[in-house]
């Protein structure tokens, strides 16, 4: 695997974590 796959790959990893935790962040802010 090369540096800049490898890069690449933690970069969609940390999109898809902050994509999830903001997801996460509406559903709690619209539980009553």
């Amino acid at each position: 695997v090369n540096p800049n796959d490898r890069s690449s790959v933690l970069e969609a990893l940390v999109v898809l974590m902050a994509l999830l935790i903001a997801n996460s962040d509406v559903k709690l802010s619209q539980t009553p």
